[in-house]
């Protein structure tokens, strides 16, 4: 077939906005003035609108016809690949892929005014000026308590390339190394930065020191130097924070990072 697919995330998280009842979900936040269930949904639409292809996208499929003996027949499911690059066929939608991409778009358009609007009363009631659309580094990590180092395995597994398998990565009494190779485009546009590395290292292994001594990441094709252990992420962590704190650089990147990180913790958990 060479029409393309959606991807997993695409497809789950469309349907998600595509079966939101928003006004139900509007009455239930405002009824229990309750900022925390607004910053998810507001995140989770917004996360929505910017990984739906764009719905001027011509290439999708519309309405498939199929020749069978008995006659022509139409198809309306919706064409995704899942996790491994399978090609799935989901709920069917008037339209097929095309349609629903459309679909998508127009209930992220409709929801968001309203979101925002509700978040500006709530701050307002509240007299808080914080945006309440990312959590803040301790609810992240609150977050990672609730995971086993089998999760944090699977979590890495799935977003880098990893060298060991499962039973080695978790295991107390083996000392080899444990490396991460390869780019996530769903936590960052490129190569992750050595603080952003530190960061999710420190995120997920700082209570953990046998993995400490042994996780490193690999840069490849990026010079002689390419190696980077945990203590060195850990400083490159704490540099970019002094400089980000007396104003030498910005904390632009560093926050959209850890929204990425956030988001993609919540994708797992779901």
């Amino acid at each position: 077939m060479d029409a393309p697919h959606l991807n997993i995330l695409q497809y789950l998280y469309g349907r998600f906005v595509t079966n939101l009842n928003i006004e139900r979900e509007i009455y239930i936040i405002e009824f229990e003035h309750n900022t925390k269930r607004l910053s998810k949904l507001l995140g989770r639409v917004k996360y929505t609108q910017m990984l739906m292809p764009s719905k001027h996208n011509s290439e999708y499929l519309g309405a498939e016809k199929y020749n069978m003996t008995s006659g022509i027949y139409e198809t309306n499911h919706v064409h995704y690949t899942d996790r491994h690059g399978l090609p799935q066929f989901g709920k069917p939608s008037e339209g097929n892929t095309k349609n629903f991409i459309i679909k998508v778009h127009q209930c992220c358009e409709e929801y968001l005014p309203k979101l925002e609007k509700l978040s500006i009363k709530l701050n307002e009631d509240i007299n808080k000026t914080e945006p309440i659309t990312i959590k803040s580094q301790n609810e992240q990590e609150e977050d990672v308590l609730s995971y086993s180092i089998e999760d944090v395995y699977d979590f890495l597994a799935f977003n880098f390339n990893i060298d060991v398998e499962k039973n080695e990565f978790i295991s107390e009494s083996n000392k080899s190394y444990i490396t991460l190779t390869g780019k996530s485009h769903k936590l960052w546009k490129k190569d992750l930065p050595k603080y952003m590395i530190g960061f999710m290292f420190n995120f997920f292994f700082d209570s953990n020191k046998n993995i400490q001594q042994r996780i490193l990441f690999k840069y490849e094709g990026q010079g002689i130097k390419t190696e980077l252990y945990y203590p060195e992420s850990i400083k490159a962590l704490r540099d970019k924070e002094r400089e980000i704190e007396k104003g030498i650089t910005t904390d632009k990147d560093f926050r959209i990072f850890k929204s990425n990180l956030e988001k993609q913790i919540s994708v797992y958990k779901e």
